[in-house]
C-alpha cells in the first residue's frame, strides 16, 4: 500500500479525489490510510467489514463524484502524472472509454509490458468492434455519468473475472472510445494472491463469470457474439485464470482433473473453444491449445505443461 500511496502523492492535479476501500485489513493498512487522508484533503477513506472486492468498489462508486474513474488495486501503483494526462486525453475528445496497457512488475522490476494490440486513436464503438482482435483485458478509465445513468456496478457474486464481466456491460454504452499506447498503470505479481493460490471452489464459479459474460454479449445483438474478438477474450479470461495458472504451479493433471473438467466441459466454454479453434488464424497460438482442448483435456494439459517448463529452462538458461 506504500507505494500506491506514494503514486497518488505524485498526482499534482487538485481535481482528484483517491477513494480507499479498507476491506477488513489487519495489517496496518488501515492507520497508513488515515494517515494519507489528514494530510491530503483529496482522500476519502472507506472502512468496513470484509466482503469481497466487488462489493468495495461498488461502495466506492456510490460516493464517486469525479467525471472519470480508474480502478486502482492496493498492491499496483500509477505513474507521476498519470491522472493529468489520461484526463487529457479523454477530455480534448469527449471520450466515454479510455483504453491503455500496463506494465507487469515481478520481484521489483518490470517484467513485460501489456500491449493490447489495438492501434491507438479514437474509435465509435463500431469501428473499434471491427478492429479490435480481441477485446482487451486490462485496465481501462470509466466515465462515471454512464456508470450512474445505466446503473452499472459489479456483480459481487463473481469470484473472478469480474472486471472484464463489468468492462463488457459497459461498453455497450459507449460512443466514443479511445485507445492509448501509454502504460499509465503498474501490475504488479502477488505471490499469495487469488490468481497465485488453488482455490478449486472459485475456480470452477468462472462458469458463473462466462455465463454472465454471454448475458451481456447478448444485449449487443449480432454485433458481439459473431466475431472473433470476443471469444478470444473470453478464451484468455479463462485460460489466464485456470490452465495457465495450475500450469504455472507445476501440477500434475490427476491433482486437477476434476476442476479443470468440470471449467472446460461446461456448455458455454465448449462453445467458445469451438469458436476459436474453427475462426482463429493458424498463426494463432490459441487456434493450437484450443484444437488441444478439443481432443483431450488431459493431453492439452500435458503439453501446455511440457511446453511451460521449456520457456521457464529457457529463461534461466538466458538469465545465467
Amino acid at each position: 500500500i506504500d507505494r500506491c500511496i506514494n503514486s497518488l502523492k505524485m498526482q499534482e492535479v487538485k481535481e482528484l479525489e483517491f477513494i480507499f476501500v479498507n476491506d477488513g485489513s489487519t495489517d496496518g493498512t488501515l492507520n497508513k490510510l488515515l494517515a494519507f487522508e489528514k494530510e491530503d484533503n483529496r482522500v476519502i477513506v472507506i472502512n468496513k467489514n470484509n466482503e469481497g472486492v466487488s462489493m468495495a468498489r461498488n461502495d466506492a462508486l456510490k460516493i464517486a463524484k469525479g467525471e472519470y474513474v480508474l480502478f486502482l488495486d492496493g498492491d499496483d501503483f500509477i505513474n507521476s502524472c498519470a491522472c493529468e494526462e489520461m484526463y487529457a486525453l479523454v477530455k480534448d475528445r469527449v471520450s466515454d472509454l479510455l483504453i491503455f496497457g500496463h506494465n507487469v512488475y515481478q520481484n521489483g522490476i518490470i517484467s513485460y509490458f501489456y500491449n493490447h494490440g489495438i492501434p491507438e486513436g479514437e474509435y465509435s464503438l463500431q469501428e473499434f468492434l471491427d478492429v479490435v482482435k480481441m477485446l482487451p483485458i486490462s485496465y481501462k478509465l470509466y466515465k462515471r455519468e454512464i456508470i450512474v445513468n445505466y446503473d452499472i456496478y459489479f456483480d459481487s457474486e463473481l469470484k473472478y473475472g469480474e472486471v472484464f464481466t463489468y468492462f463488457l456491460n459497459y461498453l455497450r454504452y459507449c460512443d466514443k472510445i479511445y485507445v492509448s499506447n501509454s502504460r499509465f498503470y503498474n501490475y504488479v505479481v502477488r505471490t499469495g494472491s487469488a490468481v497465485h493460490v488453488l482455490n478449486y471452489e472459485n475456480e470452477v464459479s468462472i462458469i458463473k463469470t462466462v455465463i454472465q459474460i454471454d448475458i451481456y454479449a447478448n444485449k449487443f445483438g449480432d454485433k458481439l457474439k459473431s466475431r472473433l474478438c470476443y471469444h478470444k477474450a473470453v478464451f484468455h479470461l479463462v485460460k489466464a485464470l485456470i490452465l495457465a495458472k495450475y500450469v504455472s504451479l507445476n501440477l500434475r493433471y490427476e491433482n486437477v482433473r476434476s476442476a479443470f473438467s468440470t471449467i472446460y466441459n461446461s456448455p458455454l466454454v465448449r462453445k467458445n473453444i469451438s469458436f476459436v479453434m474453427s475462426n482463429d488464424t493458424w498463426s494463432s497460438q490459441d487456434k493450437y491449445i484450443s484444437i488441444l482442448l478439443n481432443l483431450s483435456l488431459k493431453l492439452a494439459y500435458n503439453i501446455v505443461s511440457m511446453l511451460y517448463r521449456c520457456k521457464r529452462l529457457l529463461k534461466l538458461m538466458k538469465l545465467k
